[in-house]
């Protein structure tokens, strides 16, 4: 107030000396009767006026009213927000109403949501004479309306995919058919994934489309909306531009007010400064202050700590010492995206706290065998349904499953908020609950899928609320011990929630049998007083042999299978290390019944001469097998017993040999000698003996000198065709095989790997240039392509075409080959070599400038005398640059 300061100032002086001089008569100051200051309404907003009503006021002529904040004392510091003589505002002889336009004082002389007054004064002569002053709240936002008070509450949008618009829309679409009139929609933060501005313009494109424009916003930010990379203030801001709402607000809708408590920052679990909690505070007194009868509902996007379900593992502290001296409290959260399906999801202790789930997808506690997004997490949207009775107070909060559109259990009903003694909705919930049960007919079945690995399936338990998870026990029957226990989920978050349940128990002690314990869990922690239990006993299958040659039978006995087989429970051979689940198929099979076994226990006789003749070159010589006992049709094994095939050998006289070496094979033979047409093949390490590509080189054994199934032969590379000898590298892994009857059935095989030849790489640690090289960072400088490293490289600086790397031999040599190492296999370079004597006059040699090979090492013979040697990278794919692990030269 700088100008009442001033004019109280003046006055004061000049009042002094007046008196010094004169004698008054006594006049009548006031009107008669107590004088009163009174306002059209308590609660307002910037841009909105009020009526003020003066009676029996002054009736001096200097008589003035002032408007202050709530506490502070009218005696000019700090000064009136705004202050006018009762003649300026038409009030005359102490009696009359004015209109007070808030808009036109300035909304910077006013702290938002925060408790004013308006101050009758006697006169403008000494002190701050108060005749009456009258309370006002300002707040954000006011709105009317007629009947109940209808509120949609949601949170964690997550808005960032077309899934998550689409859900939403539906929320908003199926809201508004199901509310009478949607007066508001809350939403407790996470509106985007990552705070992106296109998440933001996406989201209010949904909002403007779906929801209707008159509805009440009553939006916080939550942790998400801050994860752009931007700074908090810079994230608050486009929150605020982009949704047109205040990160922390207090609105009135149809006189129940919304206090909205935005996180501060991008911790997972919130930000809560002390100033912010100091701000909560005052809007809480000022709403208790309005009506402390009223229920108060604040919205927070996590939730307050030892509260609602997930509030364990999701929610903060901070705010409860603030929440907790006001029980008319209902607080909205959400963050943790936990099923509201769950009666925990609504707590009453010193307030109400109610969890909002989410309209995107469902997270839940950890620890449970389904993890804490189970399958289904997915299929989900959630969300609340909020009435008010406005003549009771009475609130009642229908859940809604939005994605299978239908209503959630009973409604939760607070009949009075502000009433501890009556809340229903508390920590004692847990004595008074009973436990779940099993029916007298709810089955266990118990089948080991492993060795280790128990797979139960069982008949789901009831219970007056809804049983919530299961707590699965395995006791290992030798020693009495509880071996593993593990949780899950009942899938009560599913819809319908299925009938049954099975799990698969892993990690438990082979050869031994176990009881299986199950005990069903309801949400206060109540386990049922009988749980289902059951032994897994183990099948098993013995075979006659635990080794044969090629072509000898085995006896196969199955026993504690099935009481009743399955018409598709089955046996099946596969190579030792093959997993059965399709890919590849067995190498033989048949169903039980095939087999004749009708009962839990039979024995049947597998003789190799029954294995398809496509599988027939899966069954080698030297290697083991298995027989596999499954149920129904599928993968998961029961049972399982090996066996070894005698092995043929083919062994090489060392690892590594130098590419024009050769090498001495030693075989021994187990199969028939008199099989004329087993033979011995030379492969790439990683190439598939089926006759594409074909063999490096083969020959039969009789053609190398072995009749009677040994002997030692020497492979020389000088053998291999023309056709094949560019297939033959150095630095590369090959292999020989030992294969039966001339068949690509494979009996024996070894692995060699080829070094450079014995003649030298003239190229080795000699100068060299390139046209540019990636140096920055990366430094493969044009030195690391002859540094006879392979983990090193040269680079090109960017991915253009003809860039050229160069060597200098130091003389002129006699080349006879060159071999380029790339970066990559599996990448057509296209290039071509040029050779110089002088590093002017340059002859091309080899032109791959259309090349189409792939491989990674390319060779190339030809015949030229030259000192310097250049490649150039004239074609690449795309996303590749020209880049060289090792260029070679030989003469």
């Amino acid at each position: 107030m700088l100008k009442k300061v001033f004019s109280k100032s003046f006055a004061t002086i000049l009042i002094a000396a007046m008196m010094a001089t004169m004698v008054f008569n006594p006049i009548k100051s006031t009107a008669q009767g107590i004088p009163s200051i009174t306002v059209s309404k308590t609660n307002v907003t910037l841009n909105s006026s009020l009526e003020v009503t003066i009676e029996n006021g002054s009736l001096r002529d200097d008589a003035w009213v002032g408007l202050y904040e709530i506490d502070v004392t009218p005696d000019g510091d700090p000064t009136s927000i705004w202050w006018k003589y009762l003649s300026e505002v038409g009030v005359n002889n102490g009696n009359g109403t004015f209109t007070l336009d808030l808009s036109s004082i300035g909304s910077d002389r006013f702290r938002p949501s925060a408790r004013y007054k308006l101050v009758l004064f006697n006169d403008d002569i000494g002190g701050y004479p108060i005749d009456a002053s009258v309370n006002i709240t300002l707040v954000d936002d006011i709105r009317d309306g007629v009947g109940d008070l209808e509120v949609l509450v949601v949170s964690d949008v997550h808005i960032g995919d077309s899934i998550a618009k689409e859900k939403f829309k539906k929320v908003l679409t199926r809201s508004e058919e199901l509310l009478t009139n949607m007066d508001g929609i809350l939403i407790a933060g996470d509106f985007t994934d990552a705070g992106h501005s296109s998440e933001y313009d996406n989201f209010m494109e949904v909002y403007n489309q779906y929801a209707p424009q008159d509805a009440l916003r009553l939006w916080v930010m939550g942790n998400h909306d801050y994860w752009n990379g931007l700074l908090p203030v810079h994230a608050q801001d486009r929150f605020e531009s982009k949704t047109g709402e205040k990160i922390h607000s207090h609105k009135i809708l149809e006189g129940y007010h919304f206090i909205q408590v935005s996180t501060e920052g991008r911790e997972t679990h919130g930000k809560f400064t002390d100033s912010l909690k100091v701000w909560l505070r005052e809007q809480l007194e000022m709403s208790v202050a309005d009506d402390p009868l009223k229920p108060i509902f604040v919205t927070v996007h996590q939730h307050i700590s030892n509260t609602v379900y997930g509030s364990h593992e999701w929610g903060n502290p901070a705010l409860y010492d603030v929440l907790d001296d006001y029980p008319q409290v209902i607080t909205f959260s959400g963050h943790s995206h936990y099923a509201i399906d769950d009666e925990r999801s609504i707590h009453q202790r010193d307030f109400t706290s109610i969890g909002t789930a989410s309209t995107n997808y469902m997270e839940l506690e950890r620890g449970k065998i389904q993890g804490s997004v189970p399958p289904g997490g997915k299929e989900f949207s959630e969300g609340l349904l909020m009435n008010v009775d406005k003549t009771t107070n009475k609130v009642t909060l229908k859940r809604m499953d939005f994605y299978n559109d239908r209503v959630i259990k009973d409604d939760w009903v607070i009949e009075d908020p502000s009433d501890k003694t009556k809340y229903i909705y508390t920590d004692n919930r847990a004595d008074s609950s009973e436990n779940p049960y099993f029916e007298d007919i709810a089955q266990l079945e118990l089948n080991y899928i492993q060795p280790d690995t128990v797979r139960i399936t069982f008949d789901q338990a009831k219970d007056e609320d809804m049983v919530h998870s299961y707590k699965i026990q395995a006791v290992n029957k030798a020693n009495g011990n509880i071996e593993k226990e593990v949780l899950a989920f009942s899938e009560f978050y599913n819809y319908p929630m299925p009938d049954k349940l099975s799990f698969d128990i892993d990690g438990l002690s082979s050869n031994v049998e176990h009881e299986i314990i199950v005990t069903a869990l309801d949400s206060f922690g109540k386990e049922s007083l009988e749980p289902l239990k059951g032994i897994a006993v183990r099948p098993t299958l013995t075979l006659s042999q635990s080794a044969v040659n090629i072509n000898g039978t085995i006896e196969v006995t199955l026993n504690n299978g099935r009481k009743t087989p399955g018409n598709e429970d089955w046996i099946g051979l596969y190579e030792e290390n093959e997993t059965p689940d399709g890919d590849p198929s067995s190498i033989w099979w048949r169903t039980l019944p095939q087999l004749g076994i009708t009962s839990d226990n039979g024995t049947f006789t597998f003789d190799p001469a029954n294995i398809p003749s496509d599988k027939r070159s899966r069954y080698h010589s030297g290697q083991r097998y298995k027989f596999i006992f499954a149920y129904d049709d599928t993968y998961d094994i029961q049972a399982s017993s090996g066996f070894d095939i005698t092995p043929a050998t083919l062994i090489l006289s060392k690892d590594t040999f130098a590419l024009d070496e050769t090498i001495d094979i030693t075989i021994t033979e187990s199969n028939d000698p008199t099989h004329t047409d087993d033979w011995i093949g030379l492969y790439e390490e990683g190439e598939t003996p089926d006759g594409n590509p074909v063999s490096i080189w083969w020959a039969k054994l009789p053609d190398l000198g072995i009749t009677d199934g040994e002997g030692t032969i020497t492979f020389d590379p000088k053998d291999i065709i023309v056709d094949n000898k560019d297939r033959y590298r150095a630095n590369r892994r090959y292999k020989f095989i030992l294969a039966y009857d001339d068949t690509y059935r494979i009996e024996a095989s070894d692995y060699f790997t080829t070094s450079d030849p014995i003649q030298q790489n003239l190229a080795l640690g000699k100068h060299c240039s390139a046209s540019s090289e990636q140096n920055i960072f990366h430094k493969n400088y044009p030195c690391k392509a002859n540094d006879g490293n392979m983990s090193t490289r040269w680079c090109a600086s960017n991915g253009d075409n003809n860039h050229w790397w160069k060597v200098d031999l130091g003389d002129n040599y006699n080349i006879a080959k060159t071999q380029v190492v790339w970066e990559y296999g599996g990448v057509v370079y296209k290039y071509k070599i040029d050779v110089s004597t002088n590093d002017s006059d340059w002859v091309n040699v080899v032109d791959k400038t259309n090349n189409t090979s792939n491989i990674q090492i390319q060779e190339d013979n030809f015949t030229a005398n030259a000192r310097y040697v250049r490649i150039t990278i004239t074609g690449l794919e795309d996303d590749c640059w020209a880049s060289i692990k090792e260029f070679k030269i030989f003469e």
